[in-house]
């Protein structure tokens, strides 16, 4: 099995076996953050993925986006690329591509993903230092691939997700900032 892979498997069990209690806490700890983060009250254009029952909870975050009157933005998968579609409603979801939540309706609205200015990203696990691991099918790497350096990106997890260390290839894109409940990591500034 590659090393990975078995990281993957310690991690996604890890998230599993948090409390409940524990989730919602850490949770609130983290929406507390990140809404005083100053790069996204300045933001106009926002990516964050609508959160799948294990990761921390984004519904709450997204909502307080949009009635910031943000533009949120979340991720649709169209074959082996993640398309930014523009999501007015939090309530107005449908299931995607691996269960994957994505905005309701025929006609989406994309934006050319160098126009957005933060991106949230998802991952199983995070270093301080920003390398992340996915789910293992390498969409984010890509999609972050062709914006390095030029959208600013931050990793949410919950504390138990953070890892000393991760093994990392030349295709793995580091977060610029990783928030939990208790600690904040930095590889670039965002303020």
């Amino acid at each position: 099995m590659d090393r990975k892979k078995e990281i993957r498997g310690i991690y996604i069990k890890k998230r599993a076996d948090i409390s409940t209690e524990l989730k919602k806490n850490e949770q609130q700890a983290i929406f507390k953050k990140i809404k005083r983060v100053t790069d996204i009250k300045k933001s106009e254009n926002i990516m964050i993925y609508y959160s799948m029952p294990s990761e921390v909870d984004t519904r709450k975050l997204i909502k307080y986006l949009l009635d910031k009157k943000k533009k949120v933005w979340i991720p649709v998968i169209t074959g082996k690329t993640i398309r930014p579609a523009r999501l007015r409603d939090s309530e107005k979801i449908k299931e995607g591509k691996f269960g994957i939540p994505v905005p309701a309706g025929s006609e989406l609205e994309f934006i050319d993903p160098i126009k957005l200015d933060i991106i949230i990203v998802p991952g199983v696990s995070f270093t301080a230092s920003g390398t992340r691991i996915g789910r293992g099918g390498g969409y984010y790497d890509r999609f972050l691939s062709r914006l390095k350096g030029r959208v600013k990106t931050i990793g949410i997890c919950y504390c138990k997700q953070v890892a000393k260390s991760l093994p990392a290839g030349k295709n793995d894109i580091k977060v610029d900032k990783l928030i939990t409940s208790i600690k904040v990591g930095k590889r670039r500034k965002i303020r």
